[in-house]
């Protein structure tokens, strides 16, 4: 079932229903035996958020490409939904999303340093050639990415999948989400937000937000804005996103975790390389499941403060200490318990 291709316009997830948990955590000190309240308790806290709470939103510019269609038309209502999920987040003024497919990606390439000509000598260094990097040419194929321009205003580079191409033959359905139900919008739109609050820090290795987190918070974002009003809906793009990191997954390139290697995984020391030497797996989709503890004991604006505070110089695990109320060495084995409990049990 998670593993399962599109066939007559239906996953077989979609029919999935998930039981809504009583037993919610409190705090550090019964989070781990109230786990299986963790992802209602932070899906409901984003839910909330979005119902309480008007957007922030800019102004938004959308330039599709002249033989591009927008897979999902309604991007910058999933951007407004993001918008109120994180209330005291700072929005940018404007943001500007090019979407393409693979065959515009010329013409995006040729729009972006249209655009951006007059940049500064900088942002042309930080971005000289962002449109290939997101199309690799073996996979015909365009994927995303946001940053600020030297005036603070958003990019989102969108990469659209054409229906019945390669890459959309082969999706299971957190693929399809993402692309097809508007989901990666609300992942690059978080980064603009994380990237304002940044500034120049953004740039700096051992300044920046640490990978998993800004990786996980946007995986956790994607998954939980757009699917606010049904809890069901959040919870099957979550358990089928994570399907490569399940112990029980297949196949050769599946990720076999363990909390051994997760607290290794959240160690600060990986700072310099960006964690670039753990797979990929691990840095999107089980860095979201480290936020989604996080979230769910304190809440969704939590990753706000976190980058403000980062934002304005002060180390990772000082901020975490601040913010979430327990030592980040304390709180890295009661996470690692939590998540490697869910991938051993593929839930």
């Amino acid at each position: 079932m998670i593993w399962s291709k599109e066939v007559n316009g239906e996953f077989p997830i979609q029919r999935e229903k998930f039981e809504i948990p009583t037993a919610l955590p409190t705090g550090w000190q019964d989070v781990y035996e109230k786990r299986l309240g963790i992802p209602y308790q932070a899906w409901l806290a984003v839910s909330k958020n979005i119902a309480a709470n008007s957007s922030k939103v800019g102004n938004v510019e959308i330039i599709t490409g002249p033989n591009t269609v927008l897979n999902y038309p309604n991007l910058k209502g999933v951007i407004e939904l993001v918008s109120r999920a994180v209330p005291t987040g700072r929005n940018v003024t404007n943001l500007r999303v090019l979407a393409f497919n693979f065959k515009d990606a010329p013409w995006a390439d040729e729009t972006f340093k249209r655009l951006y000509a007059n940049e500064t000598e900088l942002f042309k260094r930080q971005h000289s050639d962002p449109v290939w990097e997101i199309c690799p040419k073996q996979r015909e194929a365009c994927f995303a990415q946001a940053f600020l321009d030297s005036n603070l205003n958003g990019i989102i580079l969108l990469g659209m999948i054409d229906r019945g191409s390669r890459e959309q033959l082969t999706q299971t359905f957190s693929e399809y989400s993402r692309v097809y139900l508007g989901q990666l919008i609300a992942h690059e739109y978080l980064h603009t937000i994380e990237a304002i609050h940044l500034g120049s820090r953004r740039y700096i290795a051992l300044e920046r937000t640490p990978s998993w987190f800004s990786q996980g918070t946007a995986v956790f974002m994607e998954g939980a804005a757009p699917n606010y009003q049904s809890f069901d809906a959040y919870m099957r793009f979550r358990l089928v996103d994570s399907k490569v990191i399940y112990s029980d997954c297949p196949y050769v390139f599946c990720v076999k975790v363990n909390t051994n290697l997760i607290q290794d995984y959240m160690s600060l020391s990986h700072q310099s390389k960006n964690w670039d030497n753990f797979p990929y797996a691990m840095k999107y989709e089980m860095s979201s499941r480290i936020v989604e503890v996080l979230v769910a004991l304190k809440g969704p604006d939590t990753m706000i403060s976190m980058f403000r505070a980062i934002g304005e110089g002060t180390p990772f695990d000082r901020a975490f200490e601040s913010v979430y109320g327990i030592s980040y060495e304390s709180a890295k084995p009661i996470i690692a318990k939590i998540v490697a409990d869910q991938l051993e049990n593929s839930r």
